[in-house]
C-alpha cells in the first residue's frame, strides 16, 4: 500500500493534461540516472546477510519515489517532443553526452556533479532535478529525532528544479525563457596529467583522516620559494562549491559568477613557523593564476567533487589548480544566485 501511495502521489505531482504547443530549443537529451541501493539491499537479503526491516522499506520507498519520478520526465519529453537517451550514474563517458544539446541529471547533486565531469563545452548545458527531496518541513524534522537514524534526504543545491517543480522548470528551459548560468570550474594535474573539472571542490590529503598531510606550496610570485605544511589535507573550491565543505570550514561565500579559486589549509599546524603565514592558509586565486605544490607524504589521494571521483598520488608528485577549467553552462534555482550574490568575501583577493 505504501508503494503504491507514494507513485500516485508522484503520477499526480507530475500530471500533464496536454502536450507542449511549443517548438523545444533542445531537442536531444541525455538522462543522467543515479542508481539506488535497492539492488545491493535487494541482494544482501538474497545472500542472508541482511534480513527485511524498517531500514530496507525505507530504502526501497525512497526508490520507488526517485524511479517514478524518473519515469514522470521520461513522459514530459515525449509529450514535449524531445528525444532522450539514458544512462546509469556509473557507466557514464564522455562519449555518452556526443550528439545531446542538454544533459538532464536525475538524482541530487552528487549525480549533477558526476555529470558535469564529462561535460567540458558549454555548448551542453546541464539541468539536475532532485527526484527525492527534501522538503522544508522534512529538514526541521529530521535534524533531531527519537531514533539513532539519519533520513535526510538531498537539498539538491545544484539542482534547478525537484520532482515537485520539475515540469515548470523542464518547460521554462525548453522554451528557451529560462537561460543556464556559466560556472566556473577548476582545473587539477598531476605531474602535468589533467583530472576531472572540478565544479565544487578538490580535497587533497593522506587517505588515513588520522594521519598528517605534508606538501609545500609554492608562493607566488617568488621563484622557487616554497612554504611546508603539516595539516589534515588543503581544499580548494569555486564560486558554486564555497556554500559546502569550505563554508562549513570557516570559507567565504562567493558570488556566484566569481571566478575565482578559494584555497584553505585543513587544521594547519602553525606552532612551528615563525612567524606564522601572513593569509593563515586561506586564500583566493585569480583566474589565470595557478596553485602550485609538491606532495611530500608517503600517499595521498586528491579528491574532485566528493568521494566518487578520486586519483592516487605519491611522494614527489607535483599537483597544480587553477579556476582555469572549461566554464559549464548550469540551469540554477532562483536560491542558487540570490544565496551568492547578496555575500561578499571576507577576504581580500
Amino acid at each position: 500500500r505504501l508503494r503504491r501511495a507514494v507513485i500516485d502521489v508522484t503520477r499526480r505531482t507530475y500530471a500533464t493534461t496536454t502536450t507542449a504547443a511549443y517548438a523545444p530549443v533542445f531537442t536531444n537529451a541525455l538522462l543522467v540516472i543515479k542508481t539506488t541501493p535497492i539492488a545491493e539491499y535487494t541482494s544482501l537479503i538474497g545472500s542472508g546477510e541482511l534480513y527485511q526491516s524498517d531500514r530496507y522499506a525505507r530504502v526501497k520507498e525512497r526508490h520507488e519515489t526517485h524511479k517514478s519520478s524518473v519515469n514522470a520526465i521520461k513522459r514530459m519529453l515525449s509529450d514535449r517532443g524531445v528525444k532522450y537517451r539514458c544512462v546509469e550514474r556509473a557507466a557514464l563517458k564522455a562519449e555518452s553526452v556526443e550528439g545531446c544539446d542538454l544533459v538532464i541529471a536525475l538524482g541530487g547533486d552528487g549525480t549533477t556533479l558526476i555529470a558535469a565531469h564529462e561535460v567540458r563545452s558549454t555548448d551542453v548545458p546541464i539541468l539536475g532535478i532532485n527526484t527525492d527531496p527534501a522538503t522544508p518541513s522534512d529538514l526541521a524534522k529530521l535534524y533531531l529525532t527519537n531514533v539513532c537514524l539519519d533520513e535526510r534526504r538531498s537539498t539538491g543545491h545544484l539542482c534547478a528544479a525537484n520532482r515537485f517543480n520539475a515540469e515548470q522548470v523542464l518547460d521554462s528551459a525548453l522554451r528557451g525563457e529560462t537561460k543556464p548560468a556559466r560556472l566556473a570550474r577548476i582545473r587539477t594535474t598531476i605531474n602535468g596529467r589533467e583530472l576531472e573539472p572540478a565544479l565544487n571542490d578538490v580535497l587533497i590529503a593522506h587517505p588515513s583522516p588520522a594521519a598528517v598531510s605534508r606538501y609545500s606550496l609554492k608562493l607566488p610570485g617568488k621563484e622557487d620559494a616554497y612554504f611546508h605544511i603539516r595539516s589534515s589535507g588543503l581544499r580548494t573550491c569555486t564560486a558554486s562549491g564555497s556554500t559546502a565543505a569550505t563554508y562549513s570550514a570557516g570559507g567565504c561565500l562567493m558570488p556566484y559568477d566569481s571566478t575565482d579559486m578559494q584555497y584553505m589549509d585543513r587544521e594547519p599546524i602553525y606552532y612551528d613557523h615563525a612567524p606564522p603565514p601572513s593569509s593563515a592558509g586561506h586564500r583566493f586565486y585569480k583566474r589565470g593564476e595557478t596553485m602550485r605544490l609538491r606532495w611530500n607524504s608517503r600517499v595521498g589521494v586528491v579528491y574532485i567533487d566528493g568521494a566518487h571521483v578520486k586519483h592516487d598520488i605519491m611522494l614527489g608528485d607535483d599537483v597544480e589548480m587553477s579556476s582555469d577549467g572549461p566554464e559549464l553552462s548550469l540551469f540554477v534555482s532562483p536560491w542558487f544566485k540570490t544565496m551568492r550574490e547578496s555575500q561578499g568575501k571576507k577576504l581580500d583577493t
